[in-house]
């Protein structure tokens, strides 16, 4: 059976989760593609990752019934991608009956999860512009899901902005005439959403259950990076802005950048203003100041091999990150908890140490010992005499997908 080759039957009860009928979560990256099958009762029956995409793919998968492993495929681009994941699904008993597919940018028009139709795929083609690096990927995603299944397999798209729908007012606005901003949707959206929802879902349910989260810093560090500060869960400030280049450096983003600076690069070196936008998006950050690589780990091999240039990325990198938690705290009134997750969070322990150094006045201290064990799961590296806990949170965002693309079917049948 190939997924949602029998929609026949198929209801979802008013209140119905994650567990109702097996559901298919797309979370397309830039190069990458992830990708969840949740089974009837919730539990993971396929998960996996095509890396690489357009260069030298490469396919690791973990599924219940059988080892896990990995292999070289073929995948040009994310359709081709989508499309060996679906390949991956025609020999389960009981296969996928939706999809869900991962955007980072929802614009004005969408502030959570919807069902995808025409119109709404001519109005996430419109906001492609705005996070070239995810938004065209996502795109491609649902035009291979239609392709091989038509209008038969309902699917939901699922938004990275829809979590800082919460900010106040004057944490989304900008400092343009007001006319302008209303006029084309400019505006500080804030992204990596889903991430951060499923770190603090995470955290509530295991370490954080009986710790204070009124005041929390979610540090998402990865290819993508930003801050957040949240309120009793809530989002009420985020580090990125208009679109995912805002804010701290990133793998190949400058993040914060005078704009007189696009009109400069635009005069000095006779580019457009797309031009010198995708240099700030693909050819900048750790890997333009590195001169070698946006990969952390291999940022920081070059720097330990005596680098200057890996050596000057990595503290750009840190302070920045520093800098932002100081901002953070300072809209909260004080911070109760801070969380990293992300690749570069989850993994470094000498990102998180360097990025904490000299926050001990905001009572932030680590314990060298849990930090560095701390590789794989959740777990807590403050230590006892800090106020401040201080957490490792892996996310979980495919399962995050699935939970709300349920969600949104279940709605439809009220």
């Amino acid at each position: 059976m190939s997924c949602c080759a029998s929609q026949e039957g198929t209801k979802l009860a008013p209140g119905a989760n994650v567990n109702v009928c097996p559901i298919l979560a797309l979370n397309p990256g830039s190069t990458s593609l992830r990708f969840l099958v949740s089974d009837g009762d919730g539990r993971d029956v396929l998960r996996g990752t095509i890396a690489s995409i357009g260069s030298t793919p490469l396919l690791r998968w973990r599924h219940t019934s059988a080892s896990d492993g990995s292999t070289p495929v073929r995948a040009a681009n994310h359709e081709e991608a989508t499309q060996l994941v679906l390949d991956l699904t025609t020999d389960m008993p009981e296969a996928p009956r939706a999809a869900g597919v991962r955007f980072v940018h929802g614009g004005d028009d969408f502030a959570g999860p919807v069902r995808v139709d025409g119109s709404v795929l001519a109005k996430l083609s419109s906001l492609e512009r705005l996070a070239p690096l995810h938004n065209r990927p996502g795109i491609a995603t649902l035009r291979a899901l239609e392709s091989r299944f038509g209008t038969h397999c309902p699917r939901v798209a699922v938004f990275d902005t829809a979590f800082h729908a919460s900010m106040p007012s004057t944490a989304r606005a900008v400092g343009i005439p007001l006319e302008l901003a209303q006029k084309h949707g400019i505006r500080r959206y804030g992204f990596h959403g889903l991430a951060l929802e499923s770190v603090i879902d995470r955290f509530r349910e295991g370490i954080g259950a009986r710790l204070n989260r009124h005041r929390m810093i979610l540090l998402h560090l990865g290819g993508g990076c930003s801050a957040t500060a949240a309120l009793d869960e809530r989002s009420v400030d985020t580090s990125m802005g208009f679109s995912p280049l805002e804010g701290l450096l990133m793998s190949t983003r400058s993040g914060d950048l005078d704009p007189a600076a696009v009109a400069w690069l635009a005069h000095a070196e006779g580019w457009t203003a797309d031009q010198v936008v995708d240099t700030l998006n693909h050819r900048s950050g750790l890997l333009g100041i590195s001169g070698r690589s946006g990969d952390y780990r291999e940022v920081e091999r070059l720097a330990a091999e005596g680098a200057p240039r890996a050596r000057a990325a990595l503290d750009l990198f840190t302070y920045r990150v520093r800098k932002q938690i100081g901002a953070m705290a300072a809209v909260l009134g004080g911070i109760d908890q801070i969380l990293f997750s992300g690749g570069i969070g989850e993994h470094s322990a000498t990102a998180r140490a360097s990025i904490c150094h000299g926050l001990e006045w905001a009572g932030i201290a680590l314990d060298p010992r849990r930090n560095e064990l701390a590789v794989e799961g959740e777990a807590t590296i403050s230590s006892e005499r800090s106020r401040v806990g201080v957490h490792v949170i892996a996310a979980d965002e495919e399962r995050l997908i699935a939970l709300r693309t349920v969600e949104v079917l279940a709605k439809e049948t009220l």
